[in-house]
């Protein structure tokens, strides 16, 4: 190759879920190529006169994402590494720009989803790149030098919350029991659409993570909850893991909601 004048390490593996159904195996696979890859590649190029190291991250560093912990750690390092990095090349210790980019998606990047999840993703990070943009932004980013950047189309910032239901008075028109049994044939559908099953398959008193809930089916179901209920807790779904405990917890403590939703 004759010689070498910069480094991007765009390594990353996603597996995305809730970290309180990770194991410490399950973070180290999203860890390491991230983490491991870099100091890896700085360790051996150490000595080289690079014009630049720059590393790939992701804006799920800066701002988190919901079942992406480990995933936005590994982000989170290479923006720390790469600070850590520019205060050796000042002194005299590693040569080039050292650059950690956070992107967003691209449009035609190696890290596709779904696209029933874009909505979501480009509420917290901006519309997906255009390759074309992205490359103007890589190419900035290197000149510019600057150890952290952030990249987000100007598009952004979209409401995800959905109505807030605190705080009205509730009518008694309909007990919690009753409730629980019209607002239960509702979870089946919505569930049963969302993890592409037939309604008759899901039972009831089973742990929705055997009908292939994870963390991306998560926040699709609650985009669809914030519909009725406001913003609900993030982890609801693992708090209440059947739909029979969901059903009862809707009732019980989010009545308005489910009259929303029955269009009571």
């Amino acid at each position: 190759y004759g010689r070498l004048d910069g480094v991007v390490h765009a390594a990353g593996l996603l597996s995305d879920d809730y970290v309180i159904r990770k194991s410490h195996q399950d973070a180290q696979q999203v860890l390491a190529p991230k983490a491991a890859g870099l100091v890896n590649l700085d360790e051996a190029t150490r000595r080289l006169p690079l014009d630049f190291l720059a590393a790939f991250s992701s804006g799920a560093g800066t701002l988190g994402n919901p079942g992406q912990a480990d995933y936005a750690a590994a982000n989170g390092f290479l923006d720390a590494y790469l600070t850590h990095r520019a205060g050796l090349a000042a002194a005299g210790e590693r040569h080039g720009a050292s650059v950690s980019i956070g992107w967003p998606l691209w449009q035609d990047g190696g890290m596709s989803v779904p696209a029933e999840d874009v909505p979501a993703l480009t509420a917290r990070f901006g519309r997906p790149l255009e390759t074309d943009t992205a490359l103007r932004a890589l190419h900035g980013a290197l000149a510019l030098g600057t150890p952290h950047l952030l990249v987000m189309d100007e598009e952004s910032g979209v409401d995800e919350e959905g109505p807030q239901e605190a705080q009205t008075q509730q009518t008694q028109q309909t007990g919690p029991a009753e409730l629980r049994a019209r607002v239960l044939p509702l979870l089946k559908e919505l569930i049963a659409e969302t993890v592409r099953l037939d309604p008759a398959r899901l039972d009831a008193a089973v742990p929705l993570d055997g009908f292939g809930i994870d963390s991306l089916a998560v926040t699709r179901l609650n985009r669809r909850f914030a519909q009725w209920f406001g913003a609900l807790p993030k982890t609801v779904l693992y708090q209440y893991p059947t739909l029979n405990d969901l059903a009862g917890h809707l009732a019980e403590q989010h009545a308005d909601g489910c009259r929303r939703w029955l269009g009571d």
